[in-house]
């Protein structure tokens, strides 16, 4: 049926939009981001918070905390009532980094953390040096300078180490 490869068209969308924002080319990822969470808006929760965690990493990205903690709190929400904490860890520094950005700096740094260390215990570190970036981002916003450099260039030796290319 048309409705089967929704969610390889959405991801593939939701991932074409953070390639084009991460060239930073926002006014063309945006709308990408968008369609794509128009098709899984009535699909099962894993596939929404998967495009929703794009939406705010590239709103993040952007420097529009607050557009990103409308898409990373929905995300969250459905992570916890769902139970996809394990495989959705990172999308949590995600949403740490958005709240951080809006002046809650406490509890953006603490999810922040949170969701670095629930990467290394799951041992699912899939874009785990991007995750780190977004701890000490989160520092260099709340004033801690030195947190921040210690993370950003623990960070810089993690994505050299495993070769990332992001």
């Amino acid at each position: 049926t048309w409705r089967r490869g929704i969610r390889a068209r959405a991801w593939l969308k939701a991932l074409l939009a953070a390639a084009t924002g991460y060239r930073g080319e926002f006014s063309e990822a945006l709308p990408q981001a968008e369609k794509a969470l128009e098709l899984v808006e009535t699909r099962p929760p894993f596939e929404r918070v998967y495009v929703l965690g794009f939406l705010a990493m590239l709103r993040n990205w952007r420097g529009d905390f607050s557009g990103a903690l409308s898409y990373s709190a929905l995300a969250v929400r459905l992570i916890e009532e769902y139970g996809l904490g394990v495989v959705f860890a990172g999308l949590l520094s995600v949403h740490g980094l958005a709240l951080t950005g809006v002046g809650r700096p406490e509890e953006g740094i603490s999810l922040a953390e949170r969701a670095v260390q629930a990467a290394e215990t799951s041992g699912l570190l899939y874009w785990y040096s991007v995750w780190v970036m977004n701890l000490a981002q989160a520092y260099l916003l709340a004033g801690q300078a030195e947190r921040s450099y210690s993370r950003a260039a623990s960070a810089l030796e993690l994505s050299q180490a495993r070769g990332d290319t992001f």
